[in-house]
């Protein structure tokens, strides 16, 4: 664009077409506006003409018809008044720049839309150049003060050239505006969801901090008691041995072992715990056998169980194969079966039995034990909630050996529950993945 003619007289209809398009061979001047309109929003930038005159969209689309930002053509919106630019506005957020005319349906209808579009859509980004062939309607000073506007111009100064220059202006400007928006709208965005994290980690380390500082109460008052009767026992046989006859040694050595028996429990739970809380306990899932460590683990708890002369029977599947931590479904194991031998009475029985559920296996230890009442039941696997009792041959415990079993059980994603009916007994039950793999040498 090489030539300063005037774009439109003073009536603003174009009068210099012959001079403003010379030596551009391969324009087209029956393009229509509907073709121009095929540019997708994406790969375009959308200018919204705003004027009452049909001719004077024809020019600005002809005088810019080669325009390009960076390799971005311009896509036209057509208004020929204030309210249908309104409506067009709903339907286009992402105009990028407004050539409007002031004097249209009304002698300010262009002003009108410049305030609909700061207040009303409270949109500051979209670049409104203003321009007007009554200036005396609009005196520029005035406009400026009162109107967010970005430019102002009358018809008779606007040249192709000067044309060119605010439409590039005007589209830097909201490029650079809209770049700035969006690194702002993306920073909000990780600042919440950064602030959200935070907010849930806090409050997660509280709640994990207030229920671990009351379970190290509980662990404290537990292991207190044993290492008490411990050490009262063993002072009374220390200063008394020689005094004793055989039968009351006897009984001194065998309460020091029972005290002895459940600190070892005790810290032996309280070690597992503590590793699976640190991260220190390995998670290693593998293929094996249930029934096999099934009964590996009665086999390991057989004489405590003739203690109490307790029968212990089970009803297995042999082709069952899990597919979970070796190691931890053990300890699960162990515990659910040491606790149905603690609160089974002499003489009782217990009862194990595996069966294939959907893709899991479902283990289940039943006893003819003292049962738990409804109350007590929601408790378990709690720590906030901690709830524990003695055995029937006054076993002590700590509910910790639960605890462990159901963060076993999840970690190795299943899931742990109980069923209970008072003085008649107890069966808790766990999930465990089931494969069809062969297992290896366990």
């Amino acid at each position: 664009m090489k030539n300063e003619g005037n774009l439109f007289d003073n009536q603003g209809v174009s009068t210099k077409n012959s001079v403003l398009f010379s030596g551009r061979t391969n324009f087209n001047l029956e393009k229509t506006n509907t073709e121009k309109q095929t540019a997708g929003e994406s790969d375009s930038w959308q200018i919204l003409i705003v004027d009452d005159e049909k001719d004077i969209h024809t020019v600005i689309k002809l005088a810019l018809d080669d325009f390009s930002f960076q390799n971005k053509k311009l896509h036209f919106l057509d208004a020929f008044s204030g309210k249908e630019a309104m409506e067009i506005l709903k339907e286009n957020p992402q105009i990028a720049l407004i050539l409007l005319d002031v004097v249209m349906e009304t002698n300010n209808a262009g002003l009108q839309l410049v305030k609909h579009i700061r207040e009303e859509l409270e949109n500051q980004f979209i670049r409104i150049i203003l321009w007007t062939g009554q200036a005396g309607q609009a005196p520029e000073r005035e406009v400026i003060e009162a109107y967010e506007i970005n430019d102002y111009k009358t018809k008779t100064e606007l040249t192709a050239d000067k044309l060119f220059t605010v439409v590039m202006a005007g589209l830097r400007t909201y490029q650079a505006l809209m770049t700035v928006e969006n690194y702002r709208k993306n920073l909000e965005k990780k600042v919440k969801e950064r602030t959200l994290q935070i907010e849930k980690q806090k409050e997660e380390l509280q709640q994990n901090n207030a229920t671990k500082n009351k379970f190290f109460r509980i662990i404290a008052h537990d292991l207190k008691n044993p290492f008490s009767a411990l050490l009262s026992i063993s002072s009374s046989l220390s200063d008394s041995f020689d005094e004793l006859d055989k039968e009351e040694q006897l009984f001194y050595i065998q309460r020091i072992n029972k005290s002895a028996n459940s600190l070892y429990e005790l810290l032996q739970n309280l070690l597992q715990w503590a590793k699976s809380q640190t991260g220190e306990m390995p998670f290693e899932p593998r293929t094996f056998k249930i029934d096999r460590l099934i009964g590996l683990s009665i086999s390991v708890l057989k004489m405590t169980a003739e203690k109490k002369k307790i029968r212990i029977t089970h009803s297995l599947s042999n082709d069952l194969m899990a597919h979970a931590d070796y190691n931890m479904i053990n300890s699960v194991l162990q515990n659910l079966i040491y606790n149905a031998i603690k609160f089974t009475p002499e003489h009782g029985e217990i009862r194990i039995s595996t069966e294939k559920k959907a893709e899991q296996i479902q283990v289940s230890i039943s006893d003819t034990g003292m049962g738990i009442c409804p109350e007590n039941l929601k408790k378990l696997f709690k720590t906030d909630t901690y709830y524990s009792t003695k055995g029937t041959a006054n076993e002590t415990g700590t509910g910790l050996g639960l605890i462990i079993c159901k963060e076993f059980i999840r970690k190795n994603g299943g899931d742990i529950f109980a069923q209970s009916i008072e003085k008649k007994g107890s069966t808790f039950s766990f999930h465990i993945p089931c494969t069809d793999e062969k297992a290896g040498n366990i």
